[in-house]
């Protein structure tokens, strides 16, 4: 993994958003972002109400130039348990290890809570990139369900998979 160490890890900024809705191009990319999570379509409008949620905590990671990188969430699920959401690595980044850089430092500000015991998520069967991130960081896969998510003509497995603290 390239060393990320000039990054910042930090709260996300909604003076990002339209920034990080750019990188979804395509209902693809929609669909293997955020899930369900905007079916009735994704614009800043949603993507701000959605930011609004109690039990959502938004993450980014920016350059030395303080240009966002990546995004992602924490959503707290019980009083031990939490769930990473919707990450998203700049196009221009990805395959380059900075989304497991990323979902690591995700990882250790659940840690620094010291509450969550358990750390879930789901992605598609179908994401290597994403599924391969989660297995290298520990994540244990724990269910299928086929058939879950609908991209274009075609159905796709969700997975889901937990990390114990």
């Amino acid at each position: 993994m390239k060393a990320f160490g000039t990054f910042q890890f930090r709260r996300f900024s909604d003076e990002h958003t339209a920034t990080v809705l750019s990188w979804i191009q395509s209902e693809k990319d929609r669909v293997l972002w955020s899930g369900n999570s905007f079916s009735e379509g994704l614009n800043q409008i949603r993507f701000n109400d959605h930011l609004k949620r109690k039990d959502l905590f938004a993450f980014q990671l920016l350059d030395s130039n303080g240009h966002i990188q990546a995004y992602g969430e924490i959503v707290i699920q019980a009083i031990d348990r939490a769930t990473l959401c919707r990450i998203l690595v700049h196009p221009k980044m990805r395959g380059k290890g900075l989304g497991k850089f990323f979902c690591k430092r995700l990882i250790q500000e659940i840690k620094d809570w010291d509450l969550i015991r358990e750390i879930s998520l789901n992605t598609l069967t179908s994401n290597k990139p994403a599924l391969a991130c989660y297995k290298s960081l520990g994540f244990r896969s724990e269910a299928i369900k086929k058939k879950s998510r609908r991209i274009g003509d075609t159905w796709h497995d969700l997975i889901f998979m937990s990390l114990l603290l």
